[in-house]
């Protein structure tokens, strides 16, 4: 689907949607709104995977993550990596149920949400 992933509508439904290394552009606030976007784009029973660089809810690693982090606070206007925490209570707010994390690579994790 074409079109500016924060404003224009997500269209719909979908079984699946996949944000790749999004989140990590944008502040809280601003992933906030997209993930609930993505949940309300969801069909029921459909799975939004966050794939990015998540941090340990402590913010001791992965260290590759924790380095990227410093990259978006000298490169973005609001960009950061986030906490499995962070990205557990934005797929929670909007109605989605915890699939859990899985770690990917040393640096990336996807985290998975179901909509019931």
């Amino acid at each position: 689907v074409e079109g500016d992933l924060v404003a224009d509508d997500l269209g719909g439904p979908f079984d699946l949607i996949l944000l790749s290394n999004v989140v990590h552009i944008f502040g809280p606030e601003a992933n906030e709104n997209l993930t609930a976007r993505c949940a309300k784009a969801l069909a029921s029973g459909g799975l939004l995977i966050i794939k990015d660089f998540i941090t340990d809810d402590d913010r001791t690693g992965p260290p590759f993550s924790l380095l990227f982090a410093l990259q978006m606070l000298l490169h973005t206007e609001a960009g950061d990596t986030y906490t499995e925490s962070d990205v557990r209570s934005w797929t929670r707010q909007a109605g989605l149920r915890d699939g859990g994390l899985i770690e990917l690579t040393p640096q990336s994790r996807l985290w998975l949400a179901h909509k019931d």
